[in-house]
């Protein structure tokens, strides 16, 4: 012990750094001691689902705060879809989703870019009466058929136009086809709506003869000029059309304004159907 002394009073400097250091060594290891029993304490208390308020001595229940909101772990979140029952299985719950967005209305005929896209387009007007029967009283159901009805009559007979296309730039092929639906679409007015026509304009009456009457006039030149192809079908169409829609040649008669040569071809044609 003596030596030490000596030893140290020789060596104050040395002697005092080693000092230091020794302390320092005793704080760390008394930190180190009290963190560890600290760590271990709040794991138990965390395993037992109950949490200790550091002002009482009384333990409190986990999440017993009504207020408190519980986020679960990414790793649980499918059982936010599903819960136990009674039978051992699980029970779907439903999760809310997000609304999808209010779609955008368009006006359809920006979309004709051709003319299968027009024949559609017409085609979706006679689709869509065909589910106006038994409503002819719904003054909306009504003034929609009157709305869809005047625009094709004035595509095929006033110079019409949609998007660019007209109906005298068409070929003789889609002519047809709109003829095809503009005479569905006026037998479906007659059955769904009786007398409706005459209320929507003067001269509407005749609608059926004039689509006849162009009908039989594409399909005279399409036999003399396009070729035997479309001419038969047309033929074909309208022989369909006699039967379905109750055209009669007395429907020309009434028109009285073509001429002789042009009633003696649609005759041909007509007896041909």
């Amino acid at each position: 012990m003596e030596r030490f002394k000596n030893w140290f009073q020789k060596n104050t400097v040395l002697g005092f750094i080693l000092g230091i250091f020794l302390g320092v060594l005793l704080v760390v290891g008394c930190f180190t001691i009290y963190e560890t029993q600290f760590a271990s304490s709040h794991e138990g208390e965390k395993n037992s689902g109950v949490v200790t308020d550091d002002s009482s001595s009384t333990p409190t229940p986990a999440n017993s705060d009504p207020e408190q909101i519980v986020v679960p772990d990414s790793d649980s979140s499918s059982d936010l879809n599903s819960g136990s029952n009674d039978n051992g299985g699980t029970t779907s719950t439903p999760v809310p989703s997000t609304p999808p967005p209010t779609p955008v209305v368009t006006n359809p005929e920006e979309n004709i870019r051709s003319e299968s896209d027009l024949i559609q387009y017409f085609q979706n007007y006679d689709n869509t009466i065909s589910t106006y029967a038994g409503q002819e009283e719904n003054p909306t159901i009504r003034e929609s058929a009157k709305n869809m009805f005047v625009t094709i009559v004035d595509f095929l007979f006033y110079d019409g136009e949609i998007n660019g296309y007209t109906f005298d730039g068409l070929t003789t092929s889609a002519k047809l086809q709109l003829l095809k639906i503009g005479l569905s679409i006026d037998n479906k007015i007659d059955s769904y709506f009786p007398g409706y026509k005459e209320s929507i304009k003067s001269g509407f009456t005749k609608i059926k003869a004039e689509l006849m009457n162009l009908y039989l006039d594409v399909t005279s030149s399409a036999c003399e000029a396009v070729g035997s192809d479309i001419c038969n079908q047309a033929k074909e169409d309208f022989k369909t059309m006699k039967e379905s829609f109750g055209l009669t040649f007395d429907l020309l008669k009434d028109l009285g304004s073509s001429a002789i040569d042009a009633i003696r071809q649609w005759y041909e044609i007509f007896r041909e159907s």
